[in-house]
């Protein structure tokens, strides 16, 4: 057993979110250069484009190239989903306070909060 205190799931999951991580790190890295061109183009890689982290991105690049409507229909899909995970959550309520729909962004938190208290800190 190795008295480790670690189990094998749980190092699957860290390995998990490190391959997330390591990911969505260069769309990051587009959008905070104002590069939203290019976030665009990684956030439609076949592997990731389905994820809600990779979709709130690319809201958020669309908005950024003035393409509102089709970040607003973006958001509202991942909305609708009822996401918890902290980091897509914050991202989903940026992107409407950035659209100036703050009620929709509280929406986001107050919805996470009644699914998953825990994961939102």
């Amino acid at each position: 057993q190795g008295g480790s205190g670690v189990s094998l799931s749980s190092m699957a999951s860290l390995a998990s979110a490190d391959v997330r991580s390591r990911k969505i790190q260069p769309i990051y890295a587009c959008i905070d250069s104002g590069n939203y061109r290019g976030a665009l183009k990684m956030c439609a890689k076949r592997d990731i484009q389905s994820w809600d982290i990779v979709k709130v991105l690319r809201a958020h690049a669309l908005d950024r190239l003035g393409k509102q409507d089709e970040a607003l229909e973006l958001c509202r899909e991942v909305k609708s989903k009822k996401p918890t995970d902290a980091t897509v959550v914050d991202t989903l309520a940026l992107n409407f306070k950035l659209m100036d729909l703050g009620d929709e962004a509280a929406e986001c938190y107050e919805v996470a909060w009644q699914g998953a208290p825990t994961d939102l800190g």
